[in-house]
């Protein structure tokens, strides 16, 4: 657990309490000294971030400031380093109760969930037309103000900020088929599916693929997921049109789906009138290259062009500029609608930025009072697909056992003294999580999270220095120390072994240079 020994000394603020953990980063609550407020602050647990993270991690900072003007997204008000080198995020404080802790032990309004889900769609499309893709909505991502308004957060900063992996959020209850596919597309349709299972999880209690009384782990969820038709909502005061709209919403196909938040916040507006309800306004921030030059508004949308700067740290980072706008269905006075974005410019081969890998999270119990972080990061999730997968991964664990069998320098002990691999997809062992890399002289430390530890637990670990492959490596712990030359690039993957020698899916390299 943290502890008030954890949060830094910031100047101009008094730690109060902890009150969240997520997948890079700790919450806070503070009291900001002028103007007297209660913040949150988000403070990344890595302390060694390089020039170009830091620089990375203000850039977005600075343009999701510049959009959190909006109502239905969580503002942020200052962002810096500590004293200590952290970097941390001064935001807005959204009290308890949330949303996540709230949908799971109260039966929520369907006029409120109707207007939740119309509200966060609004502030979707603002993002999208940005050219940012959240993909991590869920009931944890969206907090609530003092006043009762739902408001958007976690737009991957701590992720981006947190190392070179360029990670992004994934978890599994609310995300799209294609999301659990090696390269999962990038498209505001993904965004679209989770913002509508998340107004399905409102209403349902649970998660839309969630089944009481039965297994709902990750590989059971994701199995449902991509198999299983869409349960239609049961409850009386639910009618058929909206079963229709999050049916759309949530197609398997992409599609199929809803072209853009937009339209689906029209659909759900479109269902508070059937019920008699007052419709929610449609609140845009537009920041597309063809936005109208000015406000356009009618009674059911309100649409304002802004002007948003993008720092050159962005041009090859995480946010997603537009490419093109397409025109919406004509149910609003304003034709340009949400961005269709291209696919970001990340490297895809080894590099100090590394790869793009998921990130999952098992449901668990939120905190209240908080966000919940982005989800423990993970790669290539689609654990039991793919033969060409399943045959690599047999091959790196036959080849740890026959390294260990050899007489080289590893320990004796590793994947429990199995002689021979087990069947590796036998079960599904996941991968490890957070791979962090920091450079010293003469050599670069790799750390990392085991998820479900278990007795007889050990890694496998594939590297290379100069672009040249090294023998497999086991450990027994979490961490694993390359040497190597100034300037070399050292880049790592990583597999957990189970005592019977199953084993997950190896990491996505994580690079780092050694250090001068």
């Amino acid at each position: 657990m943290t502890t008030s020994t954890d949060a830094p000394t910031i100047v101009g603020y008094t730690y109060v309490k902890h009150i969240g953990t997520g997948g890079f980063a700790d919450v806070h609550l503070y009291e900001q000294h002028l103007p007297a407020r209660k913040v949150a602050v988000k403070v990344l647990r890595d302390p060694g971030s390089d020039a170009a993270v830091l620089a990375q991690f203000h850039a977005e900072a600075n343009l999701m400031a510049q959009l959190s003007g909006h109502s239905s997204i969580v503002g942020i008000i200052a962002a810096d380093v500590s004293d200590d080198g952290r970097p941390y995020l001064v935001m807005e404080y959204c009290p308890p109760p949330t949303l996540a802790s709230r949908y799971r032990t109260e039966r929520i309004d369907l006029a409120e969930a109707l207007e939740t889900g119309i509200r966060v769609a609004s502030a979707v499309e603002t993002v999208h037309r940005a050219g940012i893709l959240h993909r991590d909505i869920k009931p944890h991502n969206i907090l609530t103000s003092a006043f009762g308004h739902p408001k958007l957060t976690d737009f991957g900063i701590a992720g981006s900020a947190s190392g070179e992996d360029q990670s992004y959020g994934m978890s599994v209850p609310w995300s799209p088929p294609e999301s659990f596919t090696e390269t999962p597309p990038v498209d505001v349709r993904v965004d679209v599916w989770a913002l509508a299972a998340t107004v399905y999880s409102l209403i349902a209690g649970r998660s839309p693929f969630e089944v009481p009384g039965a297994p709902n782990d990750n590989a059971t969820l994701m199995n449902r997921i991509e198999r299983q038709p869409l349960a239609p909502l049961n409850r009386s005061d639910v009618p058929a049109s909206l079963n229709r709209v999050l049916a759309r919403a949530m197609s398997k196909r992409l599609e199929d789906r809803h072209a853009t938040a937009f339209d689906l916040a029209h659909d759900l507006q479109d269902v508070q009138s059937e019920l008699g309800l007052p419709q929610t306004r449609v609140d845009v921030f537009d920041a597309s290259p063809t936005a109208p030059d000015t406000t356009e508004e009618d009674q059911r949308t309100y649409i304002r062009p802004v002007a948003v700067i993008v720092p050159d740290a962005l041009r090859q980072g995480t946010l997603l500029r537009p490419a093109a706008v397409h025109p919406s269905d004509g149910r609003t006075l304003s034709k340009p609608a949400p961005v269709q974005p291209h696919a970001t410019s990340v490297p895809s081969g080894p590099g100090l930025l590394g790869q793009v890998p998921h990130e999952l999270e098992r449901p668990e119990p939120p905190v209240a009072g908080v966000e919940e972080g982005a989800a423990t990061p993970r790669t290539r999730v689609a654990v039991l697909a793919g033969i060409a997968g399943i045959l690599a991964l047999v091959a790196v664990v036959t080849a740890v056992v026959l390294t260990r069998d050899s007489g080289a320098q590893v320990d004796r002990q590793a994947f429990g003294g199995a002689e021979q691999p087990a069947d590796a997809v036998a079960a599904f062992v996941p991968s490890p999580s957070e791979v962090r890399a920091t450079s010293r002289s003469g050599e670069v430390v790799f750390r990392w999270t085991n998820p479900e530890p278990e007795s007889g637990d050990a890694f496998g670990i594939q590297w290379t220095r100069a672009d040249e492959a090294q023998p497999i490596a086991t450990v027994d712990g979490t961490s694993f120390t390359a040497p190597g030359r100034a300037g070399d690039i050292v880049c790592v993957s990583v597999m957990l072994v189970r005592g019977d020698g199953s084993a997950s899916q190896p990491t996505d390299d994580v690079c780092r240079a050694v250090r001068r």
